[in-house]
């Protein structure tokens, strides 16, 4: 059964047409008796069709919203997920079991090798706990041990960790042969969760994928995915460009793309990995990456003079911001910033002469242009006041 394309003002001229035809009457001002019983009529035929159509809506995974889509969803065995966990690997070095006083080894408490084992949980007091994933060795001659494991809100909220948060370890479930008094859980990155729920989209791609049998992956899908982790600010998926069947995928956040410096990265990496790998496809070989940065070296001339250059900057770096995206296209156009320039600054006449990209750690220009520049993938565009200057007549 087809959806029901119901036009309120296409039903309302009709119903009086025929009224008038019928009686004769031709008085269907806005005041009308007749024109209010006609009204009453159409919204009644209207709200039926509206309730017609999300009941139809109801019936199919790629129409249903809400409760109606988990009920869907759930036929194949998905159901949605609360953000409030996330993984943590050892190799990130991000959270560290150490001894309680700074300085000492775990040797000032015990003599032996002590075990953690996988499976463990590890309480810590506060509005979330960490479910140890790998075996944790403790030898007496360390000050510290990174560890592999789920972090987990304890409430149904999220939470916030921030970068050296230091939690006293309360309990464990088996004894290790040290007194968890002496214990302490630090963490080197900052996390943050925030318990909220997956969003419709991201559900229903999960949900036909399983349905289908997981036998194809859409570019779709995986960006859907994409965008439920936030401060995610721009990205690129690339397919096969290490061989059949490999997905690429770069990202950056606001705080990288401002400052070249985002301490959240792993983390970020880490959160992207679970989303994708609900919804990547059976066989599919992921990486994700952070590309490199690549600095906008901007030449330009202008009919003010250079006591104007300070606010002329000023207006390009926002101008750069508004219209650059790290995306697939990657790409930065000097009309675009040239237009906000001179329709901020009417009489600066702003004319870019030139546009490069400069790679620090190469030590070498991969770009120039004076109209529109492009970077690979592997880069994305930085821009600041210090990297804009005016050109010198000679």
């Amino acid at each position: 059964m087809s959806r029901i394309d119901f036009n309120k003002d296409a039903a309302s001229i009709a119903v009086t047409d025929k009224i008038s035809r019928a009686t004769g009457i031709n008085n269907f001002s806005p005041s009308s008796k007749v024109r209010l019983i006609s009204d009453i009529l159409v919204d009644e035929i209207s709200n039926t069709a509206e309730t017609i159509n999300q009941s139809l809506d109801a019936l199919y995974l790629e129409t249903a919203i809400g409760n109606d889509l988990d009920v869907k969803a759930a036929q194949y065995g998905i159901y949605r997920k609360i953000r409030d966990s996330i993984f943590i690997d050892k190799d990130d070095s991000i959270i560290l079991i150490e001894p309680k006083v700074f300085g000492q080894t775990f040797g000032d408490s015990i003599r032996e090798t002590a075990l953690i084992r996988r499976g463990e949980t590890l309480s810590l007091g506060s509005s979330f706990e960490v479910s140890i994933s790998e075996d944790v060795t403790i030898s007496p001659g360390l000050s510290n041990v990174p560890i592999s494991g789920t972090v987990q809100s304890t409430s149904e909220g999220g939470f916030t960790i921030n970068t050296n948060d230091v939690y006293k370890l309360d309990t464990l479930s088996t004894s290790l042969g040290i007194g968890t008094n002496t214990l302490q859980v630090r963490f080197l990155k900052p996390i943050s969760i925030d318990g909220g729920r997956e969003s419709d989209e991201l559900l229903r791609a999960r949900a036909i994928l399983s349905r289908n049998g997981r036998s194809i992956g859409t570019i779709d899908s995986i960006e859907a995915a994409i965008n439920q982790v936030p401060d995610v600010s721009g990205y690129i998926v690339l397919q096969n460009i290490r061989g059949s069947g490999s997905v690429d995928i770069g990202f950056v956040t606001q705080e990288l793309q401002d400052s070249l410096l985002d301490d959240g990265l792993s983390q970020m990496r880490t959160m992207l990995f679970a989303e994708l790998s609900d919804v990547m496809p059976i066989g599919k070989s992921l990486n994700i990456f952070t590309p490199a940065p690549a600095l906008l070296n901007i030449a330009f001339t202008s009919d003010l003079g250079e006591e104007m250059d300070k606010n002329i900057k000023d207006v390009m770096v926002a101008a750069f911001i508004d219209n650059y995206v790290y995306s697939d296209s990657n790409i930065i156009a000097a009309s675009d910033i040239e237009l906000s320039v001179n329709t901020i600054i009417p009489d600066a006449n702003v004319k870019i002469t030139n546009m490069a990209l400069y790679d620090e750690s190469i030590d070498a220009t991969i770009f120039i242009s004076s109209s529109i520049v492009v970077a690979p993938s592997s880069y994305f565009i930085y821009l600041e006041n210090d990297l804009i200057a005016r050109t010198v007549d000679v």
